[in-house]
This record gives structure tokens, C-alpha cells and sequence, in this order.
């Protein structure tokens, strides 16, 4: 990577860094976020991209008003407060780098608003690109705003804006190039407007968005990412499963036989389906056959492949709690250990940062940031902070998204997801597909139809061929036995009103089972 020039130490990105050492760690983070490869869905080159607006994202702070700013913590030392800001100027400097380097328009106007909205959240983006260019007073009003920044930095910080635009733009873009005087010029970068668009673009703007933000808070954290995923051992989980007894009856032993051909088979067809090409996968065993170890087998395998992690989501808290025992157990793994993550609403979600941090710190809450930015190996969480992270996040929600890539996120229980959630799921889950290239798998007793009701959404693959067999096994061996009460059994043969009130059937549960045991009434 190119280091940064040195006529940035001159100025201050906050207070106890300086700008240089600020934009040159953004660029390294962005660079671990993106993959190697990738394009955008308009052809362009994402590290191109990323790299282009790290280094630009704070353009706007070689001011004199933010350096004033920052001696004094108060924004009213400049004539007009909006003078101190530096989102909108360097979306635009962004913009300019970006049409240098030749890229898509799409891909330039994504650019822009990553940059511009890097402290706040992607709006509406037809309505708000009025904002930026109509002839409307407060926009003028706002390009007046830049065009004092700009003549600022033309003033204070000259060499330092050319050399940055220089290394972002890769000597293609230089300050002499900028109009400072007449900024407004710029609307013409931002053109045409989103609604010209294809639905691919919102998607765009997200990727760009969210992997700035999160390159840039964990360098302000002064976290430094891995080039590569910490995750548990597959190998420990591989060891977990064969050192699990064969059973101590015939009936054991072929309930474990059972469980241990679905769960070698549905590894090893997870690899050879993703090789072809397959990204939607379904895992339908009964309870009982070991979905969880056969699930995170399957996954882990796949991801240590490919160098992802592994998103295991479930609908509620109670079970999630239940498979954090069994990640624990089989993978030897604690919640603040680098390759495990459990994150929901109730969880003390920290991370061991003894690796990851650029320096000595004292515990400052950036041990949370780092492991709610899903950077771990494995992670557990829930379908709402999967979910609302991927449909419309906030700023601090939008960071999990670039742990998306290369990823295998498990829906565990997916019959949970609420029928008014199955089509917004189902377009959820081909964004990720496209853009991340993740791969998706539903994991339940009784598969929903989530997916196979989307036109547009291939059918998932099954994972096991087992599944009937498990059934039969079921059906010949039940585990469950069902006693009806002689009120439920006269109602259902008359279909009259002989039925029994509450205070009577609790007193009959009472009378009827055994002390100091839970009993689940159903009526």
C-alpha cells in the first residue's frame, strides 16, 4: 500500500492522531474489507473505489475552520458553524477522484454519498439528491459553504490536499484541478440522479457506505483488521463429533448412524455445490438428528475454504442461548475469543482485543465495536440484528455488512420468520448473494417456503438425502406418546359442549403429575 506524504502530519484528523496516519489506516482497513477481485455491479473495481474514497473521506478537515475547531472544541469560531463540517466538500472532492479515475457514473454518485453521509445514514436517495442539486436557495446556500472550505484549504493546506488527491486519484487528479472558486460545478458530477438508476444501485451505495464507515471507526478505535479470518478450529468440531459415543443399545446406535451420514453428507455436499455454483442450500433434518454440529460443521468447512465466517442466526434469544452451549462445547471457544462472537440485545458482547490492537490501550468500549462489526470467525446472533442490519441500517448497524463477504450465514429455524417478512427475506438474501457472494442456508425440522416462493430465487439445494430416512426412523421408533383426556375424546366424538373449565383441568394436572415436574397444559 502507498504510504501517505508527509505533508499530512501537519494536520490533525482529532485530536491525538494525525490526518496522514488517519486516511492511511481507513485505506488498510478498506483494503482488508474488500475483497481482492471484485467488481461493482457496474463493472468497476471495488478496491479502486474503496481505496479512492478512504483516502478522500476527510479531505474537507485540511480547513482552517476545523483546525480552529478542533483547538477549541467549539464549532461557533468559525463565521458560520457549517464551516467546520467536512462531510459534503470532500463527498464532492470524492466525486472528482472518482471521475478521474474513470469510473461508472453509478458507481461515482455511490461514491459521493458514502463519503458526504459517513457520519449519519443513506436517506431516501430521490428525495434527498435534490439537496446537492437544484437551483433551490439553501442549496446555493450550501455550495457557498464549500466554496469557503475549498478557498481555505487553497490558503492553509494546498500542498497537503494535492498530494492527497494525487495518491488517491493515482496522479490522474491534482489541487490546481479543483474549482474552488466555483464549486458548484460539481452538481454536474452528480448527475444524472438516482432515479435513473437500476435497483442495483441502492445496493451500491450501502456496500460503499458501510465499508467506509467501518474501515473508519475501527481506525479511530485504533483497531487494525486481519488480512485474514480468526476462526474456531473445524478441526476441533471434526474431533467433537467422532469422540461422541455409538450408543448403548441397537436403537442408539442407529438413531447415531443415522445422524452421522447426514452430517458427513451435507459437508461434503456444501463443498461440491458451492464449486458449481450454488449459493442456496437447505439442511431439513428432524429434532433430535443433530442439525446445530452438523450445520456448523458444514459451514465452517466452507468458510475455512474460502477464508469467510460463519453468520449462524436464529430467531429468539432462548435458543440462541442453547447453541452458544453447543459452540462452546465442541469448538472450545468463549464469547471474548477472537474467532466467536455471540451478539444480540441481551449479550455482554466484548472481544479480546490483545491482537488487534495498533497500540497499548486502556479499555475504552472499542472491545464492543470490534465484535459488533461481526469481524470474528463465528458469529451468533439473531434474525433482527441480521435482518435490520442488512434492510435501511444506522451508522453503527451499517458496519457488520462487510463481514457479509464470502460469508455462510445459517438460518436456524427460518419457519420462525414471520409470513409479512418472507418476501423483504427473500430479497434480502440474493443482495447478499450478488453483492457478498455469501451462501445461504435454511436449517429447520419444516421448511418454510421462503425462498421457493421468490420467482427470482433459485430453489435451495438440499444439503442430505437423509431426511426420509430419519422420518421412517421416527415413525417406526416414536419418541413421543400422546394421552387424550376422556373430556377431549367425548368433544371430539359429539362435537358438543362437554368440555372441562380451567380451574378443573389444572387441578387434574396437579392430581395427575408428578411433584416438582413442568407440565405444559394445551387447550
Amino acid at each position: 500500500m502507498t504510504e501517505y506524504p508527509d505533508s499530512l502530519d501537519g494536520h490533525l484528523a482529532r485530536p491525538a492522531q494525525t490526518l496522514g496516519a488517519h486516511l492511511e489506516g481507513v485505506v488498510k482497513n478498506v483494503q482488508h474489507l474488500l475483497p481482492a477481485t471484485a467488481t461493482t455491479a457496474y463493472g468497476d473495481d471495488w478496491l479502486t473505489i474503496g481505496s479512492a474514497l478512504a483516502w478522500t473521506h476527510d479531505a474537507g478537515k485540511l480547513t482552517e475552520y476545523f483546525a480552529d475547531y478542533l483547538d477549541t472544541g467549539d464549532r461557533g469560531v468559525a463565521d458560520r458553524p457549517e464551516y467546520t463540517y467536512h462531510g459534503f466538500v470532500s463527498g464532492l472532492l470524492a466525486a472528482h477522484v472518482l471521475y478521474a479515475l474513470d469510473v461508472s457514473k453509478e458507481s461515482r454518485l455511490a461514491g459521493f454519498y458514502a463519503v458526504a453521509k459517513h457520519h449519519s445514514v443513506i436517506p431516501t436517495l430521490p428525495a434527498d439528491h435534490d439537496n446537492y442539486t437544484s437551483a433551490a436557495e439553501r442549496v446555493t446556500s450550501r455550495y457557498e459553504v464549500v466554496r469557503a472550505q475549498l478557498q481555505s484549504i487553497d490558503q492553509y493546506a494546498d500542498q497537503a490536499a494535492d498530494d492527497l488527491l494525487r495518491i488517491a486519484s493515482d496522479d490522474r487528479l491534482c489541487w490546481e484541478d479543483i474549482h474552488a472558486d466555483d464549486p458548484s460545478v460539481y452538481k454536474r458530477l452528480l448527475q444524472p440522479g438516482p432515479e435513473q438508476f437500476d435497483d442495483r444501485f441502492y445496493e451500491t451505495v450501502l456496500r460503499t457506505w458501510s465499508t467506509l464507515v467501518c474501515a473508519d471507526k475501527l481506525d479511530a478505535a485504533d483497531i487494525e483488521l486481519s488480512p485474514t479470518t480468526h476462526r474456531p478450529p473445524v478441526t476441533r468440531l471434526r474431533e467433537h463429533v467422532d469422540s461422541l459415543p455409538d450408543g448403548e443399545t441397537d436403537l442408539l446406535r442407529s438413531l447415531n448412524e443415522l445422524r452421522s451420514s447426514a452430517h458427513e453428507e451435507a459437508a461434503t455436499t456444501l463443498l461440491r455445490e458451492y464449486d458449481q455454483g450454488h449459493r442456496f442450500f437447505r439442511l431439513t433434518l428432524p429434532t433430535g438428528f443433530g442439525k446445530t454440529l452438523t450445520g456448523l460443521r458444514a459451514g465452517l468447512e466452507l468458510a475455512e475454504q474460502r477464508d469467510g465466517r460463519v453468520i449462524y442466526a436464529l430467531p429468539y434469544t432462548s435458543i440462541l442461548d442453547q447453541v452458544d452451549g453447543v459452540c462452546q462445547d465442541s469448538l472450545g471457544v468463549e464469547h471474548t475469543d477472537p474467532e466467536y462472537t455471540i451478539h444480540h440485545h441481551l449479550a455482554d458482547t466484548r472481544t479480546n482485543l490483545s491482537e488487534t490492537r495498533i497500540g497499548d490501550n486502556v479499555s475504552d468500549g472499542s472491545e464492543s465495536l470490534y465484535a459488533e462489526v461481526w469481524q470474528s470467525g463465528l458469529v451468533l446472533t439473531t434474525f433482527t440484528q441480521l435482518f435490520e442490519s442488512l434492510a435501511g441500517p444506522g451508522n453503527t448497524q451499517s458496519m457488520k455488512l462487510p463481514a457479509l463477504q464470502d460469508s455462510v450465514i445459517v438460518l436456524d429455524e427460518p419457519q420462525a420468520i414471520s409470513l409479512n417478512w418472507w418476501g423483504l427475506v427473500s430479497r434480502l438474501t440474493q443482495f447478499v448473494t450478488r453483492e457478498y457472494d455469501a451462501t445461504v442456508v435454511l436449517m429447520t425440522a419444516t421448511q418454510p417456503r421462503i425462498l421457493e416462493e421468490s420467482p427470482e430465487t433459485p430453489d435451495p439445494r438440499p444439503l442430505t438425502q437423509q431426511t426420509e430416512a430419519c422420518t421412517t426412523f421416527l415413525m417406526e421408533n416414536p419418541r413421543v406418546e400422546f394421552g387424550l383426556h376422556s373430556s377431549l375424546a367425548r368433544h371430539l366424538e359429539r362435537r358438543d359442549e362437554d368440555t372441562v373449565d380451567f380451574e378443573t383441568a389444572a387441578q387434574t394436572l396437579l392430581n395427575t403429575t408428578p411433584a416438582g415436574s413442568n407440565t405444559l397444559g394445551i387447550v
